[in-house]
């Protein structure tokens, strides 16, 4: 976010809204964070320490620039987990595959 210029007291006060968010959270095996991301930007985050998904989320943090960088930790050109980004595609992939995505008029 420096590097592009979008770096501020907003993004500041996300980014210890995110850290804070993590803070207590104990993750066992098989624990899954879950990130959605809006069109407006608002980034949430839910716990899961099973199989499981949370149906609320513990934490959203209105910040475009923060979510879109977190985003892009993940599936963007160089992410920080290739083998997570590759992962991702297989799934979505199967996803549009078996008929489960329609687009509607």
């Amino acid at each position: 976010m420096k590097s592009e210029g979008t770096y501020g007291d907003e993004e500041e006060k996300a980014i210890q809204e995110f850290r804070e968010a993590f803070k207590d959270q104990y993750f066992p095996p098989g624990a899954t964070v879950f990130y959605s991301q809006s069109p407006n930007g608002t980034l949430g985050l839910r716990f899961s320490k099973d199989d499981t998904i949370p149906e609320h989320e513990h934490t959203v943090i209105n910040n475009k620039p923060l979510s879109e960088a977190v985003l892009e930790t993940m599936i963007g050109e160089i992410p920080v987990s290739p083998a997570l980004k590759e992962s991702l595609a297989t799934r979505f992939y199967e996803f549009l595959k078996n008929d489960n995505f329609k687009i509607e008029n």
